[in-house]
């Protein structure tokens, strides 16, 4: 989720012996999502199941993920009007895109 939402949504992880933090937020069951709108709107606890998809439907109804940068290239550079193998590679003089080290291939 941190890499779908990154520069979008703030993951933190909030211990329970943190008691000031676990009182205001209302969490009494571990693992426990609340997302945090911001300003004074109350915290919203996601109810569902502990899983990318439904995650990331609870997450995309309050901001939009990012785009995959490295998806749209891989796509792009995949197709072709032919049927050989083509590898493509950055000019001495460009600068590559690189993933972050965390970063999972979604295939």
């Amino acid at each position: 989720m941190a890499i779908d939402f990154l520069d979008v949504i703030s993951f933190a992880q909030v211990h329970e012996k943190e008691k000031e933090v676990v009182e205001k937020l209302g969490v009494t069951k571990y693992p426990t999502i609340v997302f945090l709108p911001g300003g004074d709107a109350e915290g919203v606890v996601y109810d569902g199941e502990l899983k990318k998809a439904g995650l990331s439907e609870f997450f995309s109804k309050y901001k939009t993920p990012k785009s995959d940068p490295w998806e749209s290239e891989e796509s792009s550079s995949s197709t072709s009007s032919s049927s050989s193998t083509t590898s493509v590679a950055p000019k001495a003089t460009e600068k590559r895109k690189s993933r972050p080290q965390n970063y999972r291939n979604k295939h």
